[in-house]
């Protein structure tokens, strides 16, 4: 419970970095799962980056389950260090079975930002 409160209150200090603009889209919420426990993220909706890695395969074929945020929301969560043009080398672990992002690595992406290779 400790993490998810930190993880949240890590993505709204990220967001308010940002910098909203007056009259820019409410952030939406979303849920992500990293090593099978759940955060409560935030996003904004019109974020262009977002955008650019959150394609209808995702969409409407993303991991599923508890998870329905976008994968570069769970992306930045855990990178907090980095800046955007840092994140393109890094895709995201998943593990299918038990449905869950594990962490990211360094290779090429699906579609959903997921690994190709196995780390």
């Amino acid at each position: 419970m400790k993490r998810d409160a930190v993880f949240f209150i890590g993505g709204l200090i990220i967001m308010g970095c940002a910098g909203f603009a007056v009259g820019a889209a409410e952030p939406v919420s979303c849920v992500t799962s990293v090593r099978g426990e759940a955060f409560l993220l935030q996003y904004d909706p019109e974020d262009q980056l977002i955008g650019e890695n959150y394609g209808w395969r995702e969409r409407f074929f993303g991991p599923g389950g508890d998870i329905d945020c976008p994968a570069y929301v769970t992306l930045r969560q855990l990178t907090p260090g980095l800046r955007d043009g840092q994140r393109k080398p890094f895709c995201l672990r998943y593990d299918a079975e038990a449905g869950t992002y594990l962490g990211y690595d360094e290779g090429e992406r699906s579609a959903y930002l997921a690994c190709k290779a196995p780390a």
